[in-house]
């Protein structure tokens, strides 16, 4: 792998935004980039947190407990990151003395790409978008790119991809647009130099500016190849014949082809008033600081239609907080809890 000194002095970016709203497309986009390492999604960052965060040296016991707990969540991901088990074994042993959790991520992030020299790893996920105070003060001045894509076709998407999911909590789901692009906006609004949000709808239409516009808040230049990120080598999503696993490749698979402006507007023809109005309900006003105005034919909806959207937004609420609590208990018991919700509800 890369030396432990270059590994060291490598940046790392985090890159989020609501699901459904382009984040692998922009990373396997990025990940063509000579100077980045640009990861799929993991659950180590958010599992590990709590356990490894404060650790400014590693133990033996310490770098095994990292290692095999990596893929407590995200765990179909293990297979796409394809990694060699024993180099980052041997690179944790080799720089024990060395390890705290900055560090054993960016060691884990190489092992991603172990023979590509870069400057810069980026961590895509959706989930960062809850986490972004605890993450940035975990790491040496790390860099946030937001992605923001128009509430109502986001919501498209995930009806979509949801139809081929047990598990759907639309509403849910829909709503929390709003809480989280609520939080990069506060967080950019204390670290203006650390944080980019772009729009999802730019990235399609005017790529070539919008990339550019990303390369230069990494410092890095701007590579034509980027464009076209769809001829290089793609992201395996598996081929898993289980209904969980095709759900899956399904929710990622569209990253790996051409940028497609059709994408943009697709609520206009594909979801009825009534959606309309109850996601304009509780996303539009944040919406409009966006640029994605109110349909004009909106109509605040009933009295118990909102009790509903209120209750709903309730649950979001409690549900991040419980997901927060839940990431500080011990690796072994958050493995449990996991292994028996699957078993629940994909078995």
């Amino acid at each position: 792998m890369q030396n432990i000194e270059a590994i060291k002095h490598n940046k790392v970016v985090f890159l989020t935004g609501s699901s459904r709203s382009g984040t692998t497309l922009l990373s396997n986009m990025l990940a063509v980039h000579n100077d980045i390492i640009s990861c799929p999604e993991n659950g180590f960052i958010l599992t590990h947190f709590s356990k490894f965060k404060n650790k400014t040296s590693f133990n033996q016991k310490d770098s095994k407990s990292f290692i095999d707990h990596l893929w407590i969540r995200k765990r179909l991901m293990k297979t796409v990151w394809g990694y060699d088990r024993q180099v980052l074994v041997d690179s944790f042993a080799t720089n024990q003395n060395d390890l705290n959790f900055e560090l054993a991520c960016k060691t884990t992030y190489q092992s991603y790409k172990p023979n590509k020299q870069v400057k810069l790893y980026i961590d895509k996920n959706p989930s960062h978008i809850n986490f972004l105070q605890p993450l940035n003060s975990a790491f040496t001045k790390p860099k946030f790119i937001v992605i923001v894509r128009d509430y109502r076709d986001r919501y498209v998407s995930l009806v979509k991809l949801k139809k081929k999911s047990k598990f759907k909590l639309l509403s849910l789901r829909g709503n929390s647009w709003n809480r989280h692009q609520k939080n990069a906006l506060r967080f950019q609004n204390d670290h203006p130099d650390q944080v980019l949000i772009l729009k999802y709808e730019d990235l399609l239409s005017k790529p070539k500016q919008t990339v550019t516009d990303v390369c230069s808040f990494l410092e890095l230049p701007f590579e034509q190849a980027l464009l076209q990120h769809e001829s290089f080598e793609s992201v395996d999503f598996g081929q898993n014949d289980t209904d969980w696993g095709k759900h899956f490749k399904d929710s990622h698979d569209k990253s790996n082809q051409a940028i497609d402006p059709s994408n943009i507007n697709k609520f206009e023809s594909e979801l009825d008033q009534k959606s309309v109005n109850q996601l304009d309900y509780y996303c539009g006003e944040t919406g409009l600081k966006f640029g994605y105005k109110q349909n004009e034919r909106y109509q605040k909806p009933a009295f118990f239609s909102r009790l509903k959207l209120n209750f709903i937004q309730i649950i979001g609420f409690w549900g991040h907080k419980t997901q927060s609590l839940f990431f500080k208990l011990p690796l072994s018991f958050q493995a449990w809890i996991i292994n028996t919700m699957h078993k629940i509800l994909y078995s």
